[in-house]
This record gives C-alpha cells, sequence and structure tokens, in this order.
C-alpha cells in the first residue's frame, strides 16, 4: 500500500490495527464511493406514513414574484424619463425576471404532495452527512429490521431539499456483520486521510477478452495536478494509494514498447472517500497512412480496420482522417488486418463511395492484408480511392386516405450486399411538404412512412427500393392506424443501434 503526500512518496498505509484483505477494501471503497449518507443506527418506532410536499415553498415564491410585478408596474406607471428612471427600471426589471424563474423553477422541481412509507431511525453513530439525531428509512421493500439491533446504513438523499431527512437505505447491515466496513470508515473519514485509490493493471488476452493476467511490478507514474509520484504494482498486478489529496489523478504503467494501454480510463477526480481504477493493457500494434481520392485531394472520412482470418477484438476499429486524409490506429493485436472505405458499413450521403480496400481495389480478394505482430508499426501506407457512387433522392408521401396529416415522416434503414441491417435514420416534416429522403447509388433501402392524423398514428407498407442517381417518385399507402401514438417513430433516428421497421 502506497501513501500520497505532497512532493514525497512514502511507503506507509493506515494505522488499522489488523489490515484488511483486498476484497474488503475493495467492498468498503464501493460502498463509501456510492453513499451519500453513512452513520450507525436502530429503529426508535414503528414505520409512519410522511407527506412530503413543496406547496410552501411554491407558495413563497409566487408571493415574490408577485410583489417584483407589482413594483415594477407600480414604477412603469410613473412614465420617468430614461436619463432619470433608467437605472431603477432596468434594476426592477432584472428582480421581476429572477423572481419568475425561481417561481417557474420552484414549480418544476416540487411534485404534487405525496405520502410514503418511513420507519424512524435513531442515529447513534453518524459518519457522514448526517446532522440530526434521527432520520427516516423510506420504506421500499427493504428486510424488516430488529429494534434491539444497530445497523450499519449507506444510504442517498433522494428527496433532497424537500425532506433532507429522509434517506433511502438499500440493504442496512448488521453491525456484528460490518466490522471490516467500520474500520475501514473509522480510518478513511474520521482521520480525514484523503482518497483512498485501489486498482490493478492486467494483460487482456487478445484472443479471449475475458481471460486477463495480473502484471505484477510495474511501476506506475501517478499524476495529480501537476504534481508527480511513482508507485508500482503488486505481486498480483494491484495497487492500492491511500491519502490522495484532492485533484485530478492520473496513472500512467510504464510498459514495454510491444504494450500499452487502449482508449480507457485511468484516473479520475479525487474527493475523499474511494476510487478505483482498474487497467487493461494489450499489445501495441500501430498503422499509420493517409488515404487520397483520385483528384488528388486527401479524403475526410472514416477509415475501417477488419480482421482478416481471425475474430480478434481491436479496441477502436475505426478511424478518421484529418485535413491531410491521414489516419491512426493503435492498440491492434497481431494478425492480419484488412483497410477499408466503407468496409463496416454503407456507403451514405457523407462517405458516397463503394468499399475499397489498400491498396485501392473494390474486390476483397485482392486486397493486401496488413500484418501485425507484437507491437508492430505500419507506416506510410497510402492508398487511392476512385469509386465515387452517384447520388439521388427519394420523394415519399403517405396516402393517409383524405385525413389531414398533422405531422408526416420516414423511417429509412439500410442494408448490405447480404441482406443484413446496417443503420438507419429518420425524416420528418411538419408541412405539408413530401419528405426528401437522400440516398446512393446500388444501396438497398426500405422505407416506412408514418403520419399523426385526427384518427391517431398511422404507419404505412413496408417499400423496399434500391439507390439510383436523379428524383425518384414514391407514394405509400397507410397500411395500420392505432387511436394512440406508439411513440417514437423512429426509434433509431438518434441513435448508433440500427433498426429494422
Amino acid at each position: 500500500m502506497t501513501r500520497l503526500y505532497p512532493l514525497c512518496v512514502a511507503s506507509a498505509i493506515f494505522a488499522m490495527t489488523t489490515p484488511l484483505a483486498a476484497d474488503q477494501v475493495a467492498e468498503a471503497c464501493q460502498q463509501l464511493a456510492s453513499a451519500e449518507v453513512i452513520f450507525v443506527g436502530r429503529v426508535s418506532g414503528a414505520p409512519i406514513s410522511r407527506r412530503v410536499s413543496g406547496e410552501d415553498d411554491i407558495e413563497k415564491a409566487r408571493v415574490m414574484k408577485e410583489a417584483a410585478e407589482r413594483e415594477l408596474e407600480a414604477f412603469t406607471a410613473l412614465k420617468m424619463p430614461p436619463e432619470i428612471g433608467g437605472g431603477r427600471h432596468k434594476d426592477l426589471t432584472v428582480r421581476m425576471l429572477k423572481a419568475t424563474d425561481e417561481y417557474n423553477r420552484a414549480r418544476a422541481m416540487h411534485p404534487p404532495p405525496v405520502d410514503i412509507p418511513v420507519t424512524p431511525l435513531l442515529v447513534e453513530t453518524p459518519f457522514r452527512g448526517v446532522t440530526t439525531n434521527e432520520l427516516f428509512m423510506w420504506n421500499r421493500g427493504q428486510p424488516a429490521l430488529d429494534p434491539g439491533k444497530s445497523y450499519l446504513f449507506y444510504a442517498r438523499r433522494t428527496m433532497g431539499l424537500l425532506a433532507p431527512d429522509i434517506v433511502d437505505a438499500d440493504y442496512p447491515k448488521d453491525v456484528e456483520a460490518a466490522e471490516a466496513d467500520l474500520q475501514f470508515l473509522r480510518e478513511a473519514l474520521a482521520s480525514n486521510d484523503g482518497t483512498t485509490v485501489r486498482g490493478s493493471l492486467t494483460f487482456q488476452d487478445p484472443d479471449d477478452r475475458m481471460r486477463r493476467t495480473p502484471m505484477p511490478g510495474v511501476v506506475l507514474r501517478v499524476s495529480l495536478d501537476g504534481q508527480r509520484y511513482e508507485s508500482s504494482t503488486g505481486p498480483d498486478g494491484t495497487f492500492l494509494i491511500t491519502g490522495v489529496p484532492p485533484g485530478m489523478l492520473r496513472i500512467e504503467p510504464v510498459l514495454p514498447d510491444h504494450l500499452t494501454l487502449p482508449p480507457q480510463s485511468n484516473g479520475g477526480m479525487s474527493k475523499g472517500g474511494c476510487l478505483e481504477v482498474h487497467m487493461r493493457a494489450t499489445f501495441n500494434g500501430r498503422i499509420r497512412g493517409r488515404v487520397l481520392l483520385d483528384s488528388g485531394e486527401p479524403l475526410r472520412g472514416v477509415v475501417d480496420l477488419v480482421s482478416h482470418g481471425h475474430a480478434r477484438h481491436v479496441p477502436d476499429s475505426t478511424a478518421s482522417t484529418n485535413d491531410r486524409g491521414e489516419f491512426a490506429f493503435a492498440a491492434v493485436p497481431p494478425g492480419e488486418y484488412l483497410l477499408g472505405i466503407n468496409a463496416a458499413r454503407q456507403p451514405s450521403q457523407h462517405a458516397p463511395y463503394a468499399p475499397t480496400y489498400f491498396p485501392g481495389t473494390t474486390d476483397k480478394s485482392q486486397a493486401t492484408p496488413v500484418v501485425i505482430g507484437h507491437g508492430t508499426e505500419h507506416s506510410e501506407i497510402e492508398w487511392v480511392v476512385n469509386a465515387r457512387l452517384r447520388e439521388g433522392s427519394i420523394e415519399v408521401t403517405l396516402d393517409s386516405h383524405g385525413q389531414p396529416q398533422k405531422e408526416m415522416g420516414v423511417c429509412v434503414t439500410m442494408f448490405d450486399a447480404n441482406g443484413r441491417n446496417t443503420g438507419g435514420v429518420g425524416y420528418e416534416r411538419s408541412s405539408a411538404e413530401p419528405v426528401i429522403v437522400k440516398i446512393v447509388e446500388g444501396v438497398r433501402y426500405r422505407l416506412v412512412a408514418w403520419a399523426r392524423t385526427s384518427s391517431g398514428f398511422a404507419e404505412s407498407e413496408i417499400f423496399d427500393i434500391i439507390g439510383a442517381p436523379g428524383r425518384q417518385v414514391v407514394k405509400l399507402a397507410v397500411a395500420s392506424t392505432s387511436e394512440k401514438a406508439m411513440g417514437t417513430p423512429c426509434p433509431s433516428a438518434h441513435s448508433k443501434k440500427p433498426f429494422s421497421p
């Protein structure tokens, strides 16, 4: 265990009578980090019903708003010249606007009065967030508590300012079974010794993502708001750093050249309590290159990295090109890979190019694989994309049998050559104009139109079409109508997940 002090690193630990095991520290840290209120207490009475209401706050805000409005109205009625009363009028207007905002905020935040079942608790030992001798536990299906026993509560204030003395505790612990937690809490909170950072460093097998091997004895470079320290992993690949003062913490393991950390969390904000940092190293295969258009201009788009002959996971299998058409991949496991444009997606309005593979072929069988070893780096890879596809559009209308359409839209799903769903997008309009769907030639699209009419939510038949240049006109007929709208017409219109109407 390492303890951080400003400007130095010392090998020290909490002054615990009996050191806690790693799993005990982990559980205590997790509970401490997630709890807003921590205390030891016991049941002090029978369950009761407690009314929670924000009506008083709303009424107070309403009175302030109306008073500000009356004062502004009275001053405005004086009709004073701007050079004399302009400043006062501005101050009163600002005051009225602030009072109105506060009234609207109070109305929005405070729900109607509600009765909730609670159990009164007597606080015996406060640890965090407790300023009174009595609290009330919100009864939400927890096991019944024995009035003759004391319990350790990890809780949250879900009712906030409406009822700060009502806490939500999922699973109170009998103090007889919570000795490790209490030991940790007394040291971590009573001594105010900063944040406890628990973590691990493992190697992730590229053939089995669930298999992780501990990495012992690795030097860790710890950065805390510009100050630097050093620690190291233990025999089991774990580390524990105590006494970390508040600040932004970053941990960088000193790895051999053939290993790296793929994009992942390797730190966090130290603000008391506990922080867990678990890092997974992998092979550091690297690929850098450049993609050009046949005009000589750099391609601005996305490059795909496709596994070739294996199914190893790549932490990031896409890379965006910069304004010079340059791209880079890192943390690539050993194996053969194909580089391509639209190799893992359909051509689109933003990337109207047929799948093109390095070194510049649309025939996948003619593509040249890039071979990656343990930490291999390939650079200066360059190829030209020249198979630009023509673009077009589809003008879509919906025949709703004479019923006026309040809204109308089209759900569009794209499919690859093997008939697999590759994603979708939604188009909407509120006027009487047709919906214009942008397409690329050769891509298969599935269209479903919808509208909100006086009879409810109307949906069209399914219509499949192959993209072609120019404008195509499609009129779809209503296939079904429900009396109630079915929620978001295109579930994935603003999502990366594909949908199929």
